[in-house]
């Protein structure tokens, strides 16, 4: 059963509500279902329903003990749910769980569905305990959820929530020693993975940001995918960049360790990158899946394929590995295509304005 323990009649049939939900929320077209919701410079349209989301929160509250609670968290992960939680989303979920040990647990089991935390939400969830060094602890695993820009601009909030100096100093230190995710991306927590960039002719397109800047979708791309390279990636993953158009071609043969050389390789190799062509998708998703080492990609473009989207979903289908898809200011039909993509690898989907 998906997202709920059958603790009750009426749990059972909030159960077949959701599932129902679920299966409906399947086979609607992308733009008539998702929700907007701009986080952390990121203006996600990939958010968890709120229809659904109410289920599964009722669900959670009726539940007596922590271990259920845990169980319909567990259930909701492993279910073939590709949308994100938004911020609010994120805090009214953690609420449910007293201890910071509990915190911990649901926030490691929902960290892939998690678009962006902010800072407010940060600082509703430490408002929820009371000893410093419980607040401590939340921080230290919250403030890798939430971006780069928020925090920045921010952080002054998560300090204030600290008495004593030498407190407040230590969140400083966690603060500053933070790797923020993108919000591109979102979670990067592969062992082994490559990264999937659409350069094609509409990647050209320009855009304004939040901070008035004018950027290419493709200059936008490669600086956050930069910041990840240089910033978010651990000395225990392996990882590739594979750009594709008309064609696929590869930075690395297959799949590399992050050391400080292959960092410095990557980011010329991303700098460099430039639009031009078709969305060629299978060519790319075939030449990552030629490393047998790979465990699954990060796919991001901005349109349809070029070529047959069934023979696209055919070979994702038959991978066996996470296709996690990022819709980046693509259409409603792209959008739908790039989460059929992630439904039916078992992987993620963002989608991004």
């Amino acid at each position: 059963c998906y997202w709920c323990c059958c603790i009750s009649t009426s749990c059972i049939q909030a159960l077949d509500h959701m599932n129902t939900l679920i299966a409906v929320l399947g086979l609607f077209v992308f733009a008539a279902c998702a929700q907007n919701s701009t986080l952390g410079g990121c203006d996600f349209t990939d958010v968890l329903p709120d229809s659904v989301y109410n289920v599964l929160l009722a669900n959670i509250t009726q539940a007596s003990f922590s271990s259920d609670k845990a169980q319909i968290i567990n259930n909701f992960v492993n279910s073939n749910n590709t949308y994100g939680l938004t911020s609010q989303q994120t805090v009214g979920i953690l609420k449910q769980f007293p201890f910071s040990s509990d915190k911990s647990t649901v926030l490691k089991q929902l960290n892939k569905f998690i678009l962006t935390l902010t800072v407010d939400g940060i600082v509703d969830i430490m408002k929820t305990t009371s000893f410093s060094s419980d607040k401590m602890d939340s921080l230290f695993i919250l403030v890798n959820l939430t971006s780069a820009q928020d925090l920045k601009a921010n952080s002054s909030k998560i300090i204030d929530q600290f008495s004593f100096s030498s407190d407040k100093a230590q969140a400083q230190k966690i603060i500053d020693g933070s790797s923020p995710r993108s919000c591109i991306f979102g979670d990067i927590s592969l062992a082994r993975f490559a990264f999937i960039i659409d350069v094609s002719g509409s990647m050209a397109t320009t855009f304004t940001d939040s901070d008035g800047t004018v950027l290419s979708r493709l200059q936008y791309v490669q600086r956050d995918l930069l910041r990840i390279i240089n910033g978010s990636l651990s000395s225990q993953q392996e990882f590739n960049i594979i750009r594709f158009s008309n064609g696929a071609s590869a930075w690395q043969p297959g799949v590399v360790p992050v050391t400080y050389a292959n960092i410095v390789s990557a980011s010329v190799f991303a700098k460099n990158l430039v639009a031009d062509g078709g969305t060629y998708m299978n060519s790319a998703l075939k030449l990552a899946f030629s490393d047998p080492k790979v465990l699954g990609v990060y796919m991001l473009s901005d349109g349809e394929p070029s070529e047959s989207s069934g023979s696209v979903y055919a070979y994702a289908s038959s991978v066996g590995k996470p296709i996690n898809t990022i819709s980046f200011k693509a259409g409603a039909a792209a959008a739908n295509f790039m989460q059929s993509i992630a439904s039916v690898s078992h992987g993620t989907f963002r989608a991004i304005n």
